[in-house]
């Protein structure tokens, strides 16, 4: 019978634990770390960056880890990831590896077809001054094609839309 009881209980408190609104934490102050024998480091830096958040279609997408807002693109902070989330949260499309310095998101398509375009370049001269796209179906979600291998036609084509040919002319 007490097991019963102390079940119940732990599904009570689970239950209340969802319903109950979050509160907003205050910002912490990191000290610097002491030096110690095995390093010099006296102090810590940290590098502020930014997280968005939005849908597209039925996807909820979130640019995580932005360094600054450039333009038509953000800088990437060599944390960046883009996440897309599918409606029922069953699938999740991670994108990290076709992220270069500068990044770009959007969402385009007609009527209820909508994609998640992905545009993203180096900053060195040896890159060029074209973006490459990832394009991912926000009904699946689901990659349609990746970064570097999708120029602008085949981002074009894939979405049918004509933000790719703006973007590298923009270039």
């Amino acid at each position: 019978m007490k097991v019963l009881a102390i079940k119940s209980l732990a599904f009570a408190a689970t239950v209340a634990a969802f319903t109950v609104p979050l509160q907003a934490q205050r910002a912490i102050q990191l000290e610097p770390f002491p030096a110690t024998s095995f390093s010099s480091v006296s102090e810590v830096h940290v590098q502020r960056v930014e997280n968005h958040y939005g849908k597209c279609g039925p996807a909820t997408v979130q640019v995580l880890g932005v360094e600054r807002q450039v333009e038509d693109f953000f800088t990437n902070s060599g944390s960046t990831r883009v996440v897309v989330i599918g409606e029922g949260r069953e699938t999740i499309v991670t994108l990290e590896e076709e992220l270069s310095d500068h990044v770009g998101v959007a969402c385009v398509g007609e009527g209820a077809q909508k994609f998640l375009l992905v545009w993203s370049n180096c900053a060195g001269t040896a890159c060029g001054d074209e973006f490459t796209f990832t394009v991912v179906d926000a009904a699946g979600p689901r990659v349609l094609a990746r970064s570097p291998d999708c120029d602008t036609g085949c981002a074009e084509a894939l979405t049918g839309s004509n933000l790719p040919t703006r973007l590298n002319a923009w270039e």
